[in-house]
């Protein structure tokens, strides 16, 4: 499923021009003064609720927030006890994920290399042994220290990408105008609320 930089990321998009009913503004301003608490009770140590706010958080500041802020035309609501604006801004997390089945993995990783981002990916090379065969495991060290080739056992090469790296790139390359398969990369596009500090 190949998806082009989404409207909402084009700068020359957004139109803030209109103005919302009474009504409507303090529901915003509820929503946004909730996602604040929100997040307020997630950086308490003792939250033994975690999972669960941050479920909440998820759901307010990916879909409440920006479909009800779409909805009365703005991307920003203060909440000025908090000394903070809710804003809505774009969003992108990717992530190949440990427990993919392998194929699907291999096939997100021969991606990125096609897309010219095959830097980004680690590479763990592991060799097993069975037990009682660590003189074999210290001989294959040596061999490794002093060679490029492998021994009898087989290797088991292991590649990963950190989330925030593969995120990065991705919004980079959504930024240039890149096609991508969103899915396979384990990536997610759309907008978030924010919280940003008023300057005094």
């Amino acid at each position: 499923m190949e998806q082009q930089i989404p409207d909402f990321m084009r700068e020359d998009k957004v139109d803030l021009s209109s103005m919302a009913s009474d009504d409507k503004l303090r529901r915003a301003s509820e929503m946004a003064q909730q996602y604040v608490a929100i997040l307020e009770q997630i950086t308490q140590p003792e939250t033994v609720t975690l999972p669960a706010l941050k479920k909440q958080r998820d759901e307010l500041a990916r879909r409440q927030i920006p479909d009800f802020f779409d909805g009365i035309s703005t991307d920003k609501v203060g909440v000025p006890d908090a000394g903070v604006d809710v804003v809505v801004q774009p969003f992108v997390h990717a992530n190949i994920k440990s427990d993919w089945p392998e194929e699907q993995r291999q096939e997100a990783f021969r991606y990125l290399e096609q897309l010219g981002l095959g830097d980004i990916i680690a590479i763990q090379l592991v060799v097993k042994f069975s037990r009682g065969e660590i003189e074999k495991a210290r001989e294959m060290e040596a061999v490794i220290r002093q060679s490029r080739h492998g021994n009898t056992n087989p290797p088991h090469v292991e590649e990963s990408t950190p989330w925030n790296t593969l995120t990065a790139s991705i919004k980079a390359e959504l930024e240039k105008g890149t096609s991508l398969d969103l899915e396979k990369l384990g990536a997610t596009v759309g907008r978030t609320a924010a919280i940003k500090k008023r300057k005094k």
